[in-house]
């Protein structure tokens, strides 16, 4: 009995590092925080472990790197196991699994293994030798963190810029290697990560003496430090860290990918929820990423050092605290949450100027309304703004954003969507025309991310999306109409200046149609995939200015957009095509502006690893000047091992104006060559 005893708990001893082994080196990261959808309410590291996404050349540079992921290790869980000798069997009642069961072999004649088997025979083995057979393979136990996993990730780029047609010669042909390091240790409740950057232009010729900010400089620093701490309903970052308030509308400081934005909040922030009620208390300094990886320029406005030197001025940053709280009763969230802005004194008109915005707002949200059918969320902020100035003294006004969804499973085949949108004078940042990474909040403006919406600190309408799928088949539409008025942003806190609905706004209007055909479960040997979009887009004047009468044109889009792709076995071809043909009012020559934007690309894949893209994109807003119309280019993106991949691009892209959550920004073309290599650890 004892010797059966014996066997079984060595056979417990052995399995365990197969039925709780420990994780790999680097595993998935809990998710608890994540980066992007500041549009879901939901938060992220910002250390840099997070996701980021392939882009595009002309419009992001930022890189292709998906970041490292962490996880906890396996609770030990050898001490939990029984003892079957407690039980006291009859030795007829146990048998050996197959596997270990020899056929002409007696009971007798099995054996430990000899690395678990202790001097005194098969019958007298060393406990301690087979805990450590165990626990061989399990992360280190370290003091404070528990059981710690470790993760490095470094990314790699150089690359060669020629002319970008910026009108700055300084900036242009010249070559660059920018090394991103990332460290984390992921204990059982703790973790730390760190981010180091380091950027240095190469081949190029000396900076004349004053001309430094036109010129590409080099830069080291340690980019992002953060410390998360999750125990129970309870969580703590300190030093750097994404945050958002409800829907990002009041508070959102995360990375934008397709904007070349990444922001975190340098400071601290306190977070409790425990699935009923929850808070969260956050401050500190806005630390957007120093490097541009758009321009290659290095950002020193705001400051995001907390203090360089004892006598420095604490205006020279973004300051923020807030807090959000609320409750959960079954099937409703109810919350409010406030943001206190102090930007950065304003000294670049030769006086000062200094800003603070004060905003308060409270959402409802209901995910499964009449059994899941319906669901809504809605959101509104209101927004006090003060400027102290030097020259024009001190004002104040009064701003709103006020932003509802609703979404209803009409069957199983049809599903609607009604998004509405009210904003009046309402943007969270020092000023309307702020650097995209001085904007803390996502917006949601309706839009589709291939347009350049104007005017979202003043807009009102809605939008309406019906979807039909033709089930059980592959086969799906969707059509959409867009209709808002918008008005360019006015200080005054008159009641109809500047009102998205009076003679001062535009009226909008955009009505898009989809045939869609994709495929459903696993792909056969032969499969294939169809996306096809077209859009009309319409934008007049609601009173007469600019040379035109109330409901004349102002702006004119017809687009269309055909995806389509082939699947056979492990291989795969995509087409994509895109065409823009757009018309815009110049007030300052009294005509149209006419021109056509678009791309063409054709990508071969094999089992989603080896990926080669022939792109031709065209785009002739600056015809007429020395500013090309045709963009060829090439693009091979390599995978191995987990995570890491190597990217290369050569070629040129148009760049221009880009948009995403209500925020623009004007990207230089590109043309060059570019390599980047990731290798996670």
């Amino acid at each position: 009995m004892h010797a059966n005893a014996g066997r079984l708990l060595a056979l417990l001893l052995l399995g365990r590092a197969f039925l709780f082994g420990a994780p790999a080196f680097a595993q998935e990261e809990p998710e608890d925080e994540r980066t992007t959808a500041p549009a879901d309410g939901e938060e992220a590291s910002a250390d840099g472990t997070e996701n980021e996404g392939s882009e595009d050349e002309g419009s992001e540079d930022e890189g292709s790197e998906d970041e490292a992921s962490e996880g906890e290790g396996s609770e030990d869980e050898a001490d939990d196991a029984e003892d079957p000798a407690a039980d006291e069997p009859a030795e007829d009642d146990y048998e050996l699994p197959d596997d270990l069961d020899a056929i002409d072999a007696g009971e007798d004649d099995w054996e430990l293994p000899g690395d678990l088997e202790g001097e005194g025979g098969s019958d007298e083995w060393d406990f301690d030798a087979a805990l450590e057979h165990a626990d061989e393979n399990a992360p280190p136990d370290l003091p404070i963190f528990g059981e710690t996993t470790f993760s490095l990730t470094s990314t790699t780029r150089a690359q060669y810029r020629l002319n970008n047609y910026d009108g700055n010669d300084l900036n242009d042909d010249f070559g660059s290697l920018w090394e991103r390091l990332e460290v984390a240790m992921q204990g059982e409740e703790l973790r730390l990560g760190a981010r180091l950057d380091f950027f240095l232009p190469v081949l190029e010729d000396g900076c004349p003496e004053g001309l430094e900010e036109s010129c590409i400089e080099s830069d080291i620093r340690l980019e992002r430090f953060s410390a998360h701490w999750d125990h129970g309903p309870w969580t703590v970052d300190a030093v750097d860290s994404y945050a958002v308030l409800g829907r990002g509308i009041a508070l959102s400081f995360r990375r934008l990918d397709i904007l070349g934005t990444d922001v975190a909040l340098r400071g601290g922030k306190l977070a409790y929820d425990d699935s009923d009620f929850f808070f969260k208390v956050l401050g500190g300094a806005a630390n957007p990423q120093n490097l541009d990886p758009n321009t290659l320029a290095i950002i020193d406005r705001p400051a995001d050092q907390l203090r360089r030197d004892l006598w420095e001025n604490p205006r020279s940053r973004d300051w923020v605290m807030g807090g959000e709280l609320g409750y959960r009763l079954p099937g409703f969230e109810l919350g409010a949450h406030m943001a206190r802005y102090l930007f950065a004194e304003d000294l670049s008109t030769g006086f000062r100027e200094q800003t603070d915005l004060d905003i308060f707002g409270w959402h409802l949200e209901a995910p499964r309304l009449l059994g899941g059918a319906v669901s809504f969320y809605g959101e509104a902020n209101l927004a006090r703004r003060q400027v102290d100035s030097d020259l024009r003294g001190q004002n104040s006004n009064l701003g709103r954003a006020i932003y509802a969804s609703i979404q209803v499973q009409a069957s199983e085949r049809a599903s609607l969507a009604i998004e509405l949108k009210d904003y009046r004078r309402f943007y969270v940042a020092d000023d309307v025309a702020a650097d995209p990474h001085r904007v803390y909040s996502a917006v949601p403006d309706l839009e589709l991310d291939t347009e350049r919406p104007e005017n979202q600190s003043n807009a009102r309408g809605g939008r309406v999306q019906l979807d039909y799928g033709f089930l059980p088949g592959p086969w799906g539409i969707s059509a959409a109409v867009l209709s808002y008025g918008h008005a360019e942003h006015r200080e005054s806190d008159d009641l109809d200046e500047g009102d998205p609905w009076s003679n001062d706004g535009f009226w909008l209007n955009h009505a898009t149609f989809k045939l869609q055909k994709v495929i459903r479960g696993e792909p056969g040997a032969f499969d294939w995939t169809f996306d096809l979009l077209g859009g009309y887009r319409d934008d007049r004047y609601l009173g007469a200015r600019d040379g035109r009468q109330g409901g004349d044109l102002h702006w004119r889009v017809v687009h269309g957009t055909l995806e389509t792709g082939i699947v056979l076995g492990q291989h795969s071809l995509e087409l994509s095509i895109i065409h823009r043909q757009e018309s815009k009012w110049n007030a300052s020559k009294l005509d149209f502006d006419d021109y056509v934007r678009g791309s063409a690309s054709v990508t071969y894949s094999w089992q989603g690893r080896i990926r080669g893209s022939l792109i031709l994109a065209w785009n002739d807003e600056k015809r007429g000047s020395d500013v090309p119309t045709y963009y060829p280019g090439a693009e091979l993106r390599v995978d191995f091992l987990d995570g890491s991949f190597f990217r290369a691009f050569g070629g040129a892209q148009p760049g221009g104006r880009i948009c995403s959550g209500g925020v623009c920004r004007d990207v230089p073309l590109f043309v060059g060559g570019l390599g980047e290599l990731v290798l996670r650890l």
